[in-house]
């Protein structure tokens, strides 16, 4: 624009402050010049708008498309007839699938993915509200399970009609499994991994609740290992974790499948027995776990010889609580400590 203006003066022979031009004249060019300029800086102002505009939706383009490609987590984007249009590297990685094998296809192919329950829970909530989002299990084509957090958004026009779905899945798979890892440390037993005192209590209470619902009996036994000191004292901590170690998979292995065993503390260990017939099972069975852990205990080729003293609780005649419950069963046990050991006893309120 300056370039014009000095080529506009230029033809007016102006120089040194002397004109050929008289001064009517001058001021008529100015003002044409000065239209001409506010026109042509309006238009280039425009010009210069919009190339900013389209400048900035091409790099807003680029943007969303590096976005697209490089992201972790996957993506998928459908037509309103469900049919798959765009899938990125990350979701073909996810899936281990190639992208042949999905584009184009209907969204039905996802859904076999995923647990029945699940998808009727995800086609129910997007049908009312649009959108859905929360933890599931994708059984991939190589019938690898994976955990993922999927979210699932509807994309709708001006009139309100749907036009997309937009998929998007995160692996945490890695997550889920040290938060199972952990949650698994907190209610067992690190050596034996049996159940410890705070699962035990839980297990307790829960079969509390089922025997008054359903008017039966249980029992807890309270086992102790006769002279453990002794044991860690002579032959060392290492054989005596040893020891607990094959104590509590004996235990296991002597108990039914819905009764519980776990690890209070040191030597310590509980039975729980649910919903039993009739309290004549409990000696019997007793006496059958007095033999299986008197049996020896090959440890570093020393064979090792233990018994115990097992205390006996019933509920809900004993106790209806997990810590009352416990607490005479543990009494029992005691009593049998001072008779002798290498025996069982049941609860006597005195």
């Amino acid at each position: 624009m300056h370039f014009l203006l000095k080529r506009q003066l230029q033809s007016l022979h102006i120089a040194n402050k002397e004109s050929t031009i008289d001064k009517k004249h001058f001021q008529d060019l100015l003002k044409l010049i000065s239209y001409t300029y506010h026109e042509n800086d309006t238009l280039l102002h425009h010009l210069q708008h919009n190339l900013v505009e389209q400048e900035s939706q091409s790099t807003t383009s680029n943007i969303i498309k590096t976005v697209f490609e490089e992201a972790t987590e996957g993506i998928i984007i459908e037509d309103a007839a469900h049919h798959i249009i765009h899938i990125n590297p990350a979701m073909l990685n996810i899936l281990k699938v190639e992208k042949a094998t999905l584009l184009g296809k209907h969204t039905d192919y996802l859904s076999n993915m995923l647990p029945e329950k699940i998808l009727t829970e995800i086609t129910n909530t997007i049908k009312r509200c649009g959108h859905w989002h929360g933890e599931v299990e994708i059984t991939r084509p190589d019938t690898k399970t994976i955990f993922a957090w999927l979210t699932i958004d509807t994309i709708y026009d001006n009139s309100a009609i749907a036009t997309n779905l937009i998929i998007m899945v995160t692996d945490i798979s890695e997550l889920y499994h040290s938060r199972k890892r952990m949650k698994y440390l907190a209610t067992h037993d690190s050596l034996t991994a049996l159940p410890n005192r705070s699962l035990l209590f839980e297990h307790i209470h829960h079969a509390i609740d089922t025997a008054k619902r359903k008017n039966s009996i249980g029992a807890l036994l309270f086992i102790d290992i006769d002279g453990f000191k002794h044991i860690n004292d002579t032959y060392g901590h290492q054989t005596g974790d040893k020891l607990l170690q094959m104590f509590a998979q004996r235990l296991k292995e002597n108990i039914r499948n819905n009764d519980i065993a776990g690890r209070l503390s040191g030597d310590e260990f509980l039975i729980l027995l649910e919903e039993i017939s009739t309290i004549n099972i409990v000696s019997p069975f007793s006496k059958k776990l007095l033999d299986a852990l008197s049996l020896p205990y090959l440890i570093n080729n020393t064979s090792l010889k233990i018994t115990v003293s097992i205390g006996i609780s019933l509920f809900p005649k004993d106790g209806n609580d997990p810590t009352t419950l416990m607490h005479a069963a543990d009494k029992a046990m005691y009593l049998v400590k001072k008779e002798g050991k290498n025996n069982f006893s049941f609860f006597e309120k005195v």
